[in-house]
């Protein structure tokens, strides 16, 4: 157990092979320990073009996203596509789980980590979601200035 904790702190596929690797091997797990399926898809991602801090919160909120998946909502299904497109990096968690009443539901901790650590780098969550519906978790962050330094905080908590 003291093993997984401390992997699921700063996994070492992430120090030594990126995000990509990094979510890849967090979905291999996921598929091997629970009775669902997981897919990861990434578009044009080039992992030079980010901060390590960028991507580790990136990592924590695909992380916490599949612990909502399946332990709240009882997802079976669940797709991850991390997708850069123009002047924008878009991450988005699928679920076919049993989705909630967004208006009526306080958001829990999970999510609000997920909104404050998107809000340190200006990223934009969006969810969408209804009873036996599921729920589609959406974060995009703005692409830096190519020209300027790489994805960075500029908010200190």
């Amino acid at each position: 157990e003291i093993r997984r904790l401390s992997g699921s702190l700063v996994p070492p596929t992430f120090k030594d092979m990126g995000l990509l690797h990094a979510i890849e091997d967090l979905v291999e797990n996921m598929n091997c320990q629970e009775e669902c399926t997981v897919q990861f898809q990434h578009k044009d991602f080039k992992e030079s073009d980010y901060s390590a801090d960028f991507k580790l919160t990136v990592f924590r909120i695909v992380q916490e996203q599949l612990t909502n998946a399946f332990k709240h909502a009882r997802a079976r299904n669940v797709k991850v596509l991390l997708d850069r497109g123009d002047k924008k990096l878009c991450l988005s968690v699928d679920d076919d789980g049993v989705g909630f009443e967004k208006n009526h539901r306080k958001k829990g901790v999970g999510l609000i980590n997920i909104i404050n650590r998107a809000d340190a780098f200006h990223g934009q969550v969006t969810i969408d979601t209804a009873p036996g519906k599921g729920c589609r978790l959406k974060v995009c962050f703005s692409m830096p200035d190519p020209e300027g330094p790489n994805m960075r905080a500029v908010k200190t908590r």
